[in-house]
């Protein structure tokens, strides 16, 4: 398998309207995304096991320590008046993405919910502390689906129907073509 690389090859794009940007800090800082994509172990994870990668889970002992590290490592080399740290906690559902759209028309409690870690570092903190974390993990994700099949099943429904036509016509245009990232 080809290894993946964050600029779009110019030849596919060359007769379309619409062209494909990268962003300029992948030219000087990497590909942040595919390197985090890779490395799922220290993000927070939801009821039904799904990784959000925007949130490092604080009962990681690695995220601890690299955050303990990068304080003390910028407070030894500016010596600012402070550090603001902006997020030291569980982030939660909402907090997301940039410009998240989740189109479920979520309810506070359904939101809080999907804003649960019941990643691996958490169910065995939990586990340590008496917490039954593991039925609490799957009467979260109950909650969840109750929500979702009671309360959105049409709209859930309906929303397959782009998205397949869409999978399909990717299918069609890309069946000639060796498999990538």
């Amino acid at each position: 398998m080809a290894p993946c690389t964050a600029a779009p090859p110019p030849a596919r794009w060359q007769s379309a309207e619409i062209q494909p940007l990268t962003a300029d800090i992948v030219a000087t800082e990497g590909d942040l995304l595919s390197e985090m994509i890779r490395h799922p172990d220290h993000v927070t994870r939801t009821a039904h096991g799904d990784p959000t990668f925007y949130a490092l889970c604080p009962s990681s002992s690695a995220v601890r320590d690299y955050a303990c590290r990068l304080v003390q490592e910028i407070g030894e080399t500016f010596a600012p008046n402070r550090i603001e740290i902006e997020r030291a906690d569980f982030t939660g559902f909402a907090h997301g993405y940039h410009d998240e759209k989740d189109n479920l028309l979520l309810r506070p409690q359904d939101t809080f919910l999907l804003g649960l870690s019941f990643c691996p570092h958490c169910l065995t903190a939990a586990h340590a502390a008496a917490i039954p974390a593991a039925v609490a993990r799957r009467q979260a994700a109950t909650l969840l689906d109750n929500a979702f099949t009671a309360e959105l099943q049409a709209f859930i429904a309906w929303r397959s129907t782009p998205v397949t036509a869409l999978i399909a016509e990717l299918t069609a245009g890309s069946a000639r073509l060796p498999s990538s990232c």
